[in-house]
Order: structure tokens, then C-alpha cells, then sequence
């Protein structure tokens, strides 16, 4: 039987792949070529794996070597698609070039008059939510590895002038499910939807003040202390000038996710607190974390101007205590977990309060967002709102959009500004 894509066009074969011409730093806005044959005519496309609001992605194997690949589907048929948003994921994608271990990266491009595909390698291990969410917290040896991991592949997009300015679980995918596999607790970063394409790269773009941004995005659950601020100053200023960040939002975001995996519980739920960098370390399971992990903690979660890189990071004494970790699976505490004692993802929902949980966001026609994520965007009205009213009460806290994906940790926030 053939595929949804292949009983649109007529197979012919080709003898060659198509391929990409390298981006430098240098390279114009959307410096690549997306291939026009038809992408059946390389790919053998199969199942479908799951789709957003924008995007379809289908399981399918190179022909020239039956390597496994993703292929995500944009149609044009789609309301909401925009040819230049979706350009401006593919060119960050292109950026990174034969890719990182721990970097999703894109294989080659096509585009038809009915659609955009873009070919990226298959991680079929599943998120870092899923694979934790049936545990109350995540033994210290494995968060050290996975957030190395992390911050490696961090530390390798600043290298080349990308911030990906959505780091969250949802975003780390494991590369294989097989608790067997040496690749078991091997993680990739992916989706670069929101990503930030510097004008420099190599040492130039790990220096701090290198071209900094003052888009006003991210999920609200994980976003910086400098972008919140901008999006209090944006509401009571009664327009969007906001002040520049660096790429040191993204170390923010890895500290954010350790945090998740070491007891479980968000560390902020208070936009107040967010944005004077307090630090709750009262959990009962933060009793057993050692003083190092909490100070590694403290230190990914400090005002920019004192926040390491994630070069620095990396060095940090805590990381160099621990090898990456062993591929043997973490034991689910689901069954063993007391009566009322809520998993990870049940956690994240109910640290909401309810009124803000069922607020429903809306997205900002001619807004800067990617085509392939399935986040939903707020405005910085709606954001600055909530703001407000965690400054009011306090109950009030985050309110993340519902992805409608599998984290339940918050959407994503896009202002209008690019």
C-alpha cells in the first residue's frame, strides 16, 4: 500500500541524494535550497508517528541505505502555515551541520506545491517527562547525566550562533527505549522553532554581550528571569520594548529542567518568585540531594549577569563527580509511590491554579513562531495579566498553555515582536 505522500505523486527513482550546501555564520537569512523533486523519490515513507497544529510527521526509510529518518509534513494547505517561519526553523537546522550527539539535526529539505518536508533522524526513545514521570524524582547519577548531555548540545549550538530559547523536557528526546541499548539514557535536543540565529559564531558566539536578542519568548514554566521582566515592563510601558538577553537564557532553562528531575516539583509556580531568582530547596526530597547537586542548581538558576555559560557549566565540580550514567533502566516508583503522592506530569498541572489552568490562550496572527511545533502562544497582554495577578495573590501562579503533548509542563510564548 503506498504512503499518504506517495499516492499524491509518481515514484521515479533517483540515483543520488539530495543534500544541503553548508550555512556559515555569514550566510544570508535563508541562505539554503529546499529540493524540488519529489522526496518519495529518496525516502520510503511509512506510518505516521504523530501530527501538531502544523505539522505531520511520518516514519520512513532512505533507500539508499534503509536508514530510519523522520519526516515532518508541512501542508500549505493550512491556514496557519507561513513559508517564512517554517524557512526560519530549517535555516537554524542548517546551521548545525553534520549535528552534535546530542543535537537533533535535519538530513536534507523538500518542497513541492503542495508541501514543505523536512527529513531529521529518527529518536524514537520518547520524552525526558515520559521516562520520569513515573517516579517521584530521578536518582542524582542519572540527572547528572542527562543534563550534561544537555548542556553539551547547549553548549555546541551557542558555538554556532543558535539559541534554542525552548528548552524544556518535552524537548529532550531519548534516542532509544530498549533499556539494552548503550543508547538508552542518550538524549537529543530538538525542535529549534523558536531558536535564535546569531550573526556570529565559534568563540564570538559563546561570548556573553554576542548579539544579544529581545524577543519576548519561551514557556512560561522555564523562560528566564530577564525575559519575564521585559514582559512586566512591555504591559506597564503600554508597548513591546523590551531589553536584551544573551544565550545564557538557555543555561536558565537547563537548570529549571534539573531541578524538575531531581524532586519532581517545579521550582517556580509564582511569577514573583521567577523574577527575583528564589530558589525553593523545601521539598522533602531535596533531603536526600547532596549540597553540590543544590548548589549546581543554584548556581543554572542565578540573575544572568552571575550565570555560568554552558562551557562553564560543564566544569562545575558536581559534573565532574559523575560519569555519564548507566543504561540500566530507572525502576518505576509508580506502585510504590504513598497514596496521594501525585507523579511528575499530575504535579506540574496542579501547581496551577485553577482559574489561570483554564484560561485559553490565542495565537498572534503574523507572530514569529515555528510551523512545526504544537505549542500554543499567548500574547504578552495575556502573559503580562498573569503576572499581575501572582503579584496579587498567591495562589495565583504560571499559566502555562496546555500543549495538547505529553508534559503537561506548559506551552509556549510568543510575542509579537521578531
Amino acid at each position: 500500500r503506498n504512503s499518504p505522500l506517495e499516492e499524491k505523486r509518481e515514484y521515479n527513482p533517483a540515483p543520488f541524494l539530495p543534500s544541503l550546501p553548508p550555512m556559515g555564520a555569514s550566510a544570508g537569512k535563508h541562505a539554503f535550497e529546499l529540493d524540488a523533486r519529489p522526496v518519495e523519490n529518496f525516502y520510503k515513507v511509512g506510518s505516521k508517528l504523530g501530527s501538531g497544529k502544523f505539522a505531520t510527521t511520518y516514519a520512513a526509510i532512505r533507500r539508499a541505505d534503509a536508514r530510519p529518518v523522520a519526516v515532518k509534513v508541512l501542508e500549505k494547505s493550512h491556514q496557519k502555515f507561513k513559508r517564512d517561519s517554517a524557512l526560519a526553523e530549517i535555516a537554524s537546522m542548517a546551521r548545525l551541520g553534520d549535528g552534535h550527539p546530542n543535537c537533533v539535526t535535519m538530513l536534507c529539505c523538500f518542497e513541492d506545491d503542495l508541501s514543505i518536508s523536512v527529513v531529521v533522524e529518527l529518536v524514537p526513545g520518547g520524552e525526558l517527562l515520559d521516562r520520569i514521570s513515573g517516579n517521584r524524582c530521578l536518582p542524582e547519577r542519572h540527572a547528572a547525566g542527562i543534563i550534561q548531555q544537555v548542556l553539551s548540545g547547549v553548549e555546541f549550538l551557542h558555538s554556532v550562533g543558535i539559541t534554542h530559547r525552548d528548552l524544556k523536557p518535552s524537548n529532550i528526546l531519548f534516542v532509544s527505549k530498549d533499556p539494552e541499548s548503550p543508547d538508552y539514557n542518550r538524549v537529543k535536543i530538538c525542535d529549534y522553532g523558536l531558536a535564535h540565529q546569531s550573526r556570529v559564531s565559534g568563540i564570538r558566539a559563546l561570548v556573553k554581550s554576542a548579539d544579544p536578542m529581545s524577543t519576548m519568548c519561551g514557556s512560561p514554566l522555564y523562560m528566564a528571569p530577564e525575559i519575564a521582566r521585559s514582559v512586566i515592563r512591555c504591559r506597564q510601558s503600554k508597548d513591546e520594548i523590551s531589553e536584551p538577553y544573551t544565550n545564557l537564557v538557555d543555561v536558565w532553562s537547563c537548570g529549571v529542567i534539573l531541578y524538575v528531575m531531581v524532586c519532581g516539583y517545579q521550582p517556580f509556580t509564582q511569577w514573583v518568585d521567577l523574577v527575583h531568582c528564589e530558589v525553593p530547596f523545601d521539598h522533602p526530597e531535596f533531603a536526600s540531594v547532596s549540597r553540590e547537586a543544590k548548589d549546581f542548581i543554584s548556581t543554572l538558576l542565578s540573575e544572568d549577569t552571575r550565570r555560568p555559560s554552558a562551557t562553564r557549566a560543564l566544569k562545575h565540580a558536581w559534573l565532574e563527580d559523575f560519569v555519564v550514567a548507566p543504561a540500566e533502566p530507572v525502576a518505576s516508583a509508580r506502585d510504590q509511590q504513598p497514596k496521594g503522592v501525585r507523579g511528575i506530569k499530575s504535579r506540574i498541572r496542579h501547581a496551577i491554579s485553577a482559574p489561570l489552568r483554564q484560561r485559553t490562550p490565542r495565537r498572534l496572527e503574523g507572530d514569529g513562531g515555528s510551523s512545526f511545533g504544537s505549542s500554543l502562544i499567548m500574547s504578552p497582554h495575556d502573559a503580562q495579566d498573569i503576572i499581575l495577578r501572582g503579584r496579587r495573590t498567591d495562589d495565583a501562579s504560571f499559566s502555562p498553555t496546555d500543549s495538547g503533548g505529553a508534559t503537561g509542563s506548559g506551552g509556549t510564548f510568543w510575542s509579537s515582536k521578531s
